[in-house]
């Protein structure tokens, strides 16, 4: 008798395919040491905070040195995350444009390509922060154990009032505890006397990078809570985080510092309300894959605590500017998906997911939701792409880091290739693929061959 209600496959017909043809040698491992990819905890000013989901500077580098993109040249990351293609850019002093559609990975990547502060001030800045924080800290303490706050969200209240229900809301779902919480709040307090913003912003990015170390939050790369933390040692973690700054920009050359970076807040589908037609010369990116990622919750932490999104309504602004690739952004006003009509493929994709939902009794409304946000996800692309084909100059470039996907009732997406259709159609002259490296899903034992997609304008 079948089980009645199939979970999954035991097989995908498109990784078989792709193994019988063999895959071709992926260029991390040949050209690149595979250590070198996840070491970015060693990479100067890209690990001053870094996204989970986020990419390595090689990438960036490898397409800079095979494209021999030129000082004088311009490269846009126009889905910038943490920054890691303009913080490249700048550290070979190249001039890029970097768009977010997340408020808090702007302010990060902001602060990631501003090298030009005084390393002696900051240092005394620092060690008064490090010293004021550690003496509040030591008051909350009885007999060297750190007590219980019983008001404590009272104290939120008079920290923050606007925040406390967001703040009250991390602690009861277990995303950090009170106490590591608590030494939070104290440091930030200490910010707040810093009268220059831009030093108070390299600060306040110390303080909001080592909010997932101090907290229960786990990636694996997906979102999840971890073993609970009921205590944690902040003020450590911060002295650490801002040593190692003040460091990196010790490191930072004249050149380098001069180096334009521009940093937006907006969506990538309207990039010709931020750049001019013809003003850009290279693309180098990672845009979001259809694998039912939601970039907000995995931001949450820094959103809240940095008062970024002081309430759901904000955190759903922040969505309706991003191209949909999760159950938990797609809305029914959503109507994206009617610009894919002229892509076979990408229909029978969605019919496929919906009769895998009927087959598996799926009942859930996630589940109910998976072909819309394949539709959405590509037809977001499709503007997007039609966007960028106007903002690139003649011959101009474009290089997406993006992988293959099997987030859907293990129906093999192939996202990079499905995106080059598309890019065709708009009128692109050209497109090749290069396989990155092979990623093995983290929920089954499936390859996903990650690819770099080159487009010629």
């Amino acid at each position: 008798m079948p089980h009645p209600r199939p979970i999954t496959y035991d097989k995908c017909e498109v990784c078989e395919s792709l193994r019988e043809k063999g895959f071709p040698k992926p260029i991390v491992g040949q050209f690149i040491p595979q250590a070198t990819i996840n070491d970015i905890k060693s990479a100067r000013f890209h690990n001053w905070y870094f996204f989970t989901l986020g990419y390595s500077p090689q990438f960036v580098d490898y397409v800079i040195k095979k494209k021999k993109i030129a000082k004088n040249q311009r490269i846009l990351d126009p889905f910038l995350g943490s920054g890691t293609t303009i913080v490249e850019a700048k550290s070979q002093t190249i001039p890029s444009v970097g768009i977010d559609a997340n408020d808090f990975m702007v302010f990060a990547s902001k602060v990631k390509t501003n090298w030009d502060l005084d390393t002696k001030n900051l240092e005394t800045i620092r060690k008064i922060i490090i010293q004021n924080s550690n003496k509040k800290i030591a008051r909350l303490s009885s007999s060297g154990n750190q007590r219980i706050i019983d008001n404590f969200i009272e104290q939120i209240k008079i920290y923050e009032p606007e925040l406390t229900e967001e703040l009250v809301d991390l602690i009861e779902r277990r995303y950090i505890s009170k106490k590591p919480l608590e030494k939070v709040i104290i440091i930030q307090e200490e910010l707040e006397s810093i009268s220059d913003q831009e030093m108070k912003d390299f600060f306040s990015l110390a303080l909001y990078s080592i909010l997932v170390p101090a907290s229960n939050v786990k990636f694996g790369p997906g979102f999840g809570i971890g073993p609970i933390k009921n205590d944690s040692e902040v003020i450590d973690l911060y002295r650490k985080k801002t040593l190692k700054m003040i460091e990196d920009l010790e490191f930072s050359t004249t050149k380098q510092k001069k180096t334009p970076t521009e940093v937006y807040l907006g969506d990538s589908r309207r990039l010709t309300e931020m750049l001019d037609e013809d003003s850009i010369d290279h693309m180098i990116t990672s845009p979001p894959y259809p694998g039912d990622h939601e970039y907000t919750r995995h931001t949450r932490l820094e959103l809240v605590i940095s008062g970024m999104a002081k309430s759901k309504l904000e955190i759903r602004g922040i969505k309706d500017r991003m191209v949909r690739c999760s159950t938990r952004s797609v809305y029914k006003t959503d109507d994206e998906s009617k610009e894919i009509k002229k892509f076979p493929q990408i229909i029978e994709i969605m019919k496929h997911i919906d009769r895998r939902v009927i087959e598996t009794n799926g009942t859930s409304g996630f589940e109910k939701l998976y072909s819309k946000v394949v539709g959405e996800y590509f037809g977001g692309m499709y503007r997007f792409l039609k966007e960028l084909n106007q903002v690139l100059c003649p011959s101009g470039t474009a290089a997406f880091l993006v992988g293959d996907s099997h987030a859907f009732k293990m129906k093999h997406i192939e996202t990079a290739k499905l995106l080059a259709e598309m890019a065709k159609e708009i009128g692109f002259s050209s497109y090749d693929l290069e396989l990155w490296w092979n990623k093995r899903s983290t929920s089954h034992s499936f390859f996903l061959p990650e690819y770099i997609l080159n487009l010629t304008k």
